[in-house]
């Protein structure tokens, strides 16, 4: 990290403590770039250790990423994160994402585009969350991986899971809910205690 950015992130700290402290609030929200250093990811996680508990809502965005230093940001961080987003513009990680033991009951996996969607996260990853909330966006996963995560969750896998959303090309639906008993409900009947969209999304350049 050189001078002028190691300056930029001390002064962004210095002025987030003093508006805190001045209307005694706490830190609810931050924004960090995917491609930070592990000097800035490492400080970063330590100010909030010394200033909080927790934090209602951490976003990662960005073109590229350093696996390292979101590994790094996590393995310091002590404090608990409610809500947790990842808008990454690349193809792949060469590390896969901590999600584990963060106090998380939102997750939301993000990409703007179909030339580049969410490729780093597996069917697996999705199985071994225990969030209340997930939410991903321009995802390869097809029939047979829909139809495995929903199978799982009926097994029981994630019992506190009460939102579901992923978009994703056409799919035969037929397939995703191969095996499944189901039963058609009116989109209006509030008697729906689990909300699983599936949105189905026709490919486009864009």
């Amino acid at each position: 990290m050189d001078d002028k950015h190691t300056i930029w992130v001390d002064s962004a700290k210095e002025w987030t403590d003093y508006i805190c402290g001045l209307f005694q609030k706490k830190l609810n929200y931050i924004y960090l770039h995917s491609n930070g250093s592990i000097q800035e990811m490492s400080d970063i996680s330590e100010w909030i250790n010394n200033r909080q508990s927790e934090l209602d809502y951490c976003e990662f965005c960005g073109v590229d990423t350093n696996s390292d230093s979101i590994e790094l940001f996590f393995k310091k961080a002590k404090f608990s994160i409610h809500n947790l987003s990842f808008g990454l513009q690349q193809p792949y990680l060469r590390k896969p994402l901590p999600f584990e033991a963060l106090g998380l009951t939102e997750l939301w996996l993000a990409n703007k585009t179909w030339k580049k969607p969410v490729t780093w996260t597996t069917v697996n990853d999705i199985i071994n969350l225990n969030y209340r909330r997930l939410k991903i966006t321009a995802c390869q996963f097809n029939e047979n991986d829909i139809n495995q995560i929903i199978r799982r969750w009926l097994d029981g896998n994630n019992p506190q899971m009460d939102f579901f959303a992923v978009a994703l090309k056409p799919l035969d639906f037929d397939l995703v809910l191969d095996g499944i008993e189901f039963e058609k409900k009116d989109r209006m009947d509030q008697r729906i205690l689990i909300t699983f969209i599936v949105l189905s999304i026709a490919s486009s350049k864009y």
